[in-house]
């Protein structure tokens, strides 16, 4: 868990509702223009020479990753290919494969007499394999997205390094060269924004003038497939869509995530989507098994799957606030971050590590098993821990109107770079427990969390949590991102308690205060706060 931190009060932005204003206000939004109407920006460099090349080609082969940005990244570019009547071939790697443009993909282009070979979301470190394509007679498009030191030769790199938005996912690249290619509306844009919302990129501008274009636009057989009635939008992504993509290549294998995609008829996309159902429910049940048997270490070995291992350090990182590592009893593993930390940094400082990719907050490696040791102490040290808080945008002192919280959803889609907006709100709780969630009442506020939440019942709490407008009723309703006693505690708090010493009252914060003392040594023997349960689960600090 992580402890709460609360924007320093401000009044609303006049000319906005009370919500939207007190967002604005808190997040000290200069141009609220820019999140309101978010604009589109132009092509990164080399796109248009990349699309000239495969306007010109007579056969393409597409070379993609297996996650959900890989694979929307290879059905914009086969999609735009066939929409210009030119044959294209893929190749996708398994994940036991591992990550990455192999010579693989090269030897099926030669034998399906392809001219030119694009790798999509990934290539951009892969020197080799472009060298061994150039050497085979052909033409290369990397459109990557990933960090690298060195632009790779012998090729045509299209990468968002440099351009006016550089946190275009895979697809996004993707998507920019058949915008170069004179393609770039349905479907091109509604896979690029399910992968930019997949990869959880950052949400700027031009992040989110796709992802909108692209929701704007009716499903794909695919995608409606997964969806049934659902409406597609940015929580239907992340929720329902990516993960059952995932879990063909976490599961199964990734072929079926792409023809999902590719399909144009409804049965087939039902078809298919029925088997990506079955994985995803097989990757949910190894997913719990994982947890069952993790600690709550950052660095950490299991005998897993190696699809299910970046989920599992993704829980961790969440819980911990710091970056964490899970691997494979075969030194497989997954690397996540909250925001502010390079991945990419820390694992580059780890000897022991033998290959690793990815961004700042995701990434992949591999380490020989028999160096774990080496390694966690290696990772451990180049972690700096920096306090990381739960923000919290402002107090919510009112019971809002759905015109007011549909006004606010108007800056979305959330994500990171533009996280949702957090309230919170206190009062008495009313608990009504079903079997995968509870409904809590605080007052007139109607609130659900996802978990059991019993123990509440009849006590005064404090929430932290989001707002909507519910599909059932159309009412404003809360989805509790967390829930405790309505008991807090600060930093300058705890410093005016150890002063006090011996004479210290015996009220509940003050009790709260001496456990936190006890948990962190006499004297504050451990480093940092954030070694003391009770303080993350009580802490209430101001930020901004």
């Amino acid at each position: 868990m992580l402890p709460w931190a609360l924007r320093k009060k401000v009044d609303p932005v006049p000319g906005y509702g009370r919500l939207l204003g007190a967002i604005l206000a808190a997040r000290g939004v200069a141009n609220p223009g820019s999140l309101i109407n978010p604009q589109e920006c132009g092509l990164p460099k080399n796109a248009e020479k990349a699309a000239d090349l495969l306007k010109g080609a007579n056969k393409v082969l597409v070379a993609g990753d297996y996650d959900a940005d890989g694979l929307c990244g290879t059905a914009i570019l086969l999609r735009a290919i066939e929409m210009l009547h030119k044959q294209a071939a893929h190749y996708i790697p398994t994940r036991e494969r591992g990550y990455g443009f192999h010579q693989e993909a090269v030897d099926q282009a030669v034998l399906n007499n392809c001219d030119v070979i694009i790798a999509v979301d990934c290539g951009v470190t892969d020197q080799e394999t472009i060298n061994y394509a150039a050497s085979k007679g052909l033409k290369v498009i990397v459109a990557d997205h990933h960090r690298f030191d060195k632009a790779p030769e012998n090729c045509i790199l299209v990468h968002p390094q440099g351009h006016q938005n550089p946190c275009l996912c895979g697809a996004g690249v993707a998507y920019k060269i058949a915008w170069a290619m004179g393609i770039s509306e349905y479907p091109i844009a509604q896979l690029a924004a399910i992968a930019t919302l997949a990869d959880a990129v950052q949400l700027t501008e031009g992040n989110r003038a796709l992802v909108r274009k692209g929701l704007s636009q009716t499903p794909i057989p695919g995608i409606r497939a997964l969806l049934g009635a659902s409406e597609i939008d940015p929580e239907t992504v992340c929720f329902q869509i990516a993960p059952r993509i995932n879990a063909a290549s976490r599961i199964g294998n990734p072929e079926t995530g792409l023809r999902l995609l590719m399909a144009n008829d409804p049965q087939g996309a039902s078809e298919t989507a029925e088997v990506l159902n079955a994985l995803n429910e097989e990757r949910k049940e190894a997913v719990s098994q994982a947890l069952a048997s993790c600690r709550a270490d950052s660095v950490v070995m299991l005998d897993a799957p190696v699809g299910v291992v970046g989920i599992i350090a993704g829980r961790l990182a969440d819980n911990l606030g710091i970056p964490a590592v899970v691997l494979t009893s075969a030194g497989k593993g997954s690397a996540r971050a909250p925001e502010g930390y390079s991945l990419v940094d820390l694992l580059a400082q780890c000897s022991s590590v033998s290959r690793f990719g990815g961004h700042d907050c995701a990434a992949g490696l591999q380490i020989d098993p028999e160096l774990f040791s080496t390694f966690r102490e290696e990772f451990l040290q180049s972690v700096k821990i920096r306090p990381a808080f739960l923000t919290i945008d402002t107090a919510l002192g009112f019971i809002p109107t759905p015109e007011e919280v549909v006004e606010l959803h108007g800056i979305g889609p959330f994500g990171p770079g533009n996280p949702e907006p957090l309230f919170i709100f206190r009062g008495n709780a009313s608990v009504k427990q079903y079997e995968k969630c509870s409904h809590v009442s605080i007052g007139d506020m109607s609130c659900v969390i996802f978990k059991d939440a019993a123990w509440f019942c009849g006590k005064k709490v404090a929430v932290t949590a989001s707002l909507r407008v519910s599909g059932y009723n159309g009412e404003v309703e809360a989805i509790i991102r967390d829930m405790r006693l309505d008991i807090h505690v600060s930093r300058s708090f705890l410093l005016q308690a150890y002063r006090m010493g011996e004479s210290m009252p015996k009220e509940i914060p003050y009790q709260i205060a001496q456990r936190i003392f006890r948990e962190i040594g006499p004297g504050g023997g451990k480093k940092s706060l954030f070694d003391s349960k009770t303080y993350r689960r009580y802490a209430l600090e101001t930020c901004g």
